[in-house]
């Protein structure tokens, strides 16, 4: 798996990354704005708008500012509308096999690489569209902003319009990404017996995973018994032993070539009881319910309802999970929601985790989550078939 990795981690050609380049500039002209400029959080950590127009991932984690050290942990991609583009690395060791920009300016000190990339590309009193405002800390959009005459306004929805279709290649990715966690899962899922902690079973989930080609875990939650019935909790793993009986929900997050993965899965300790044993079956067939009702075009709410049936026919629809699902893509939780009140729209392209569960806070609860790819004729999975394991 290791040798699949390295094939994935360049499997996004730069004629894909020409190609965004240019849909973002032309969005941008249209919008009336001289450039974008677009800012992305560390790998592990909301980096998806500038790693896809740029192939960059900040290495470091976000740090306090400190002396001449500003903006450690993000990443500044300006885009003009014509000319060449300018990435700004936090840090001395970017890819350059991976990257697609005209001009790398690596720097300590972001606002003021910024400053003068503006000066150089003649933007210092244009009109920029900013997008990554939500991730970027107000420390940093308030430097990049100080003494500049340009005006600058939130663009996130030109790019994150065209993140939420996903491409072939992307959709590629995305599916390897799946088969690792569900390796990873697996692992995890075997681990799980009496007398075993929360803590153990997360470290076998977190080896198998890494061993079979993620590029990092970013948390393995093991919520066992009371804790089961938690949408989720800190530490994500203790040392709680797990009891015979009880049911065990582990939800598992990490990414393979920068795309990300979202599973999860409950388990029941040892000989199933009667409530444990009912409560998985309806969990898991929640889920198929609401993967059967994807499609191009089906409302969001559908899919919602079509899981909500399931558990309120089992009698359990007070105590429905409320987040349903959710895009995802560079990011672990993208576009669209899936949830009751959303007035979207399935589409084309959406890459989507179904989650719908039943939790009963501080008694025990089942989940399960699986990925899927809205096709023309409706939903294909990108993992492995639902089932209560």
């Amino acid at each position: 798996m290791k040798d699949a990795q390295a094939r994935t981690l360049t499997f996004i050609p730069r004629v894909e990354f020409l190609g965004r380049q240019e849909a973002c500039r032309n969005k941008a002209r249209e919008a009336g704005f001289d450039a974008l400029v677009v800012v992305g959080g560390p790998f592990y950590d909301r980096p998806g708008d500038l790693a896809y127009l740029s192939g960059h991932y900040p290495p470091f984690p976000s740090v306090n500012f400190h002396g001449d050290y500003r903006g450690l942990g993000f990443g500044i991609f300006v885009l003009p509308v014509s000319g060449k583009n300018i990435l700004i690395s936090d840090t001395q060791v970017w890819r350059p096999e991976y990257v697609v920009a005209d001009e790398v300016r690596p720097s300590r000190n972001l606002p003021a690489t910024f400053r003068t990339t503006l000066k150089d590309l003649g933007l210092t009193s244009s009109r920029l569209g900013f997008v990554g405002m939500e991730v970027t800390p107000y420390s940093l959009v308030r430097e990049l902003t100080q003494g500049v005459a340009a005006s600058v306004e939130p663009a996130d929805a030109i790019v994150r319009a065209m993140r939420r279709k996903k491409s072939d290649n992307e959709t590629t990715l995305l599916r390897q990404a799946a088969q690792v966690a569900e390796i990873g899962i697996g692992a995890a899922l075997a681990a799980v017996a009496p007398g075993k902690t929360e803590a153990e079973v997360c470290g076998e989930g977190v080896r198998a995973g890494l061993a079979a080609g993620a590029d990092f875990i970013r948390y393995l939650r093991v919520l066992s018994g009371p804790f089961g019935g938690w949408p989720h909790r800190w530490p994500p793993a203790t040392d709680r032993m797990l009891e015979e009986g009880e049911t065990v929900c582990m939800d598992y997050i990490g990414a393979v070539a920068g795309y990300q993965f979202d599973i999860l899965r409950t388990a029941i300790v040892g000989q199933p009881t009667e409530p444990s044993g009912r409560l998985v079956e309806l969990a898991a067939e929640a889920t198929s319910a609401s993967i059967r009702a994807c499609g191009p075009g089906v409302p969001v709410r559908d899919v919602v309802r079509a899981a909500d049936t399931v558990i309120g026919a089992g009698g359990f629809l007070e105590h429905r999970a409320r987040f349903t699902g959710h895009g995802i893509g560079l990011d672990t939780v993208e576009a669209p929601f899936i949830m009751a009140e959303s007035d979207e729209v399935l589409a084309v392209g959406d890459v989507i985790c179904l989650e719908p569960g039943i939790l009963i806070r501080d008694v025990q609860g089942a989940r399960f989550e699986y990925e899927v790819v809205i096709t023309e004729t409706g939903a294909e999975m990108l993992g492995v078939a639902p089932s209560p394991g």
